[in-house]
């Protein structure tokens, strides 16, 4: 049979239009993918931006001062404690809300999506992030509740009635983190949290280059130590955030 022959034969049984629709179908299939990555990108940016945003104020704050807030004895230090509990447990959360909707979407088929990841994963990373992931993740379940609307996130407010109620066991699954910023009078934990902030703030300035959603903010070189920069510099955006050219802003003095 030559190859023409055989080529009718194969549009006359069909086979053609078949190979078409499977590539269609797939072509359907991908760029659906992509829309719903799309969509539950533009959902959860803003608040996962603005929480990280808010914590980043936070701990610029907290190094101006040497962490002293959280470790000094003063009338000021409980709530300053419980502030910045509340504003990383909040951070917490948001990511793991994008994670329950999230589950059945490729966040990687787009571009943010895939920046987003980056950063999350390295801020989950063994010799970065602040606490286990077990005990992160069940701080930030913590204050995650649901709603008529989907799932939403404690107020400072709740957080605190919840945290102070005696009848209830929600402050045991925060003494890891209070028992950590208490101890940021060790420069070596100053310097860990510190360095998590470097992340954040990467991540901001990444995801939000034009800064619609947040400030531009000014970073802390100055209260790094040499060890920390140099860590940050090679591991952290030499390591895990490749992508980043621009770095020296964070680190350098």
């Amino acid at each position: 049979m030559s190859w023409i022959h055989f080529f009718s034969a194969a549009l006359s049984g069909g086979f053609v239009v078949k190979i078409l629709d499977f590539v269609y179908s797939e072509f359907s299939r991908k760029r659906e993918k992509t829309t719903s990555a799309k969509q539950v990108v533009a959902k959860h940016i803003d608040p996962i931006l603005k929480s990280a945003d808010q914590l980043l104020g936070q701990l610029i704050s907290l190094a101006k001062n040497d962490f002293r807030p959280l470790f000094s004895q003063s009338d000021t230090k409980q709530i300053e404690v419980e502030y910045t509990m509340y504003l990383i447990a909040n951070f917490w959360a948001c990511l793991l809300v994008l994670e329950k909707d999230s589950i059945h979407v490729d966040l990687a088929e787009r571009k943010e999506g895939r920046h987003l990841l980056r950063f999350i994963s390295t801020l989950k990373a063994k010799r970065n992030r602040l606490l286990s992931r077990a005990e992160q993740q069940v701080i930030g379940e913590s204050i995650i509740e649901e709603s008529h609307r989907g799932l939403k996130i404690k107020s400072f407010y709740h957080f605190l009635d919840s945290y102070k109620n005696p009848q209830t066991s929600f402050n045991i699954w925060f003494n890891p983190l209070r028992s950590l910023l208490e101890r940021s009078k060790s420069r070596a934990i100053r310097q860990h949290i510190l360095l998590y902030g470097v992340i954040l703030h990467a991540m901001v300035d990444n995801l939000d280059a034009r800064h619609h959603y947040v400030r531009d903010r000014k970073s802390y070189p100055n209260k790094l130590t040499r060890r920390t920069r140099n860590d940050i510099k090679n591991r952290i955006f030499g390591v895990y955030l490749t992508e980043i050219r621009e770095h020296a802003k964070y680190w350098k003095v």
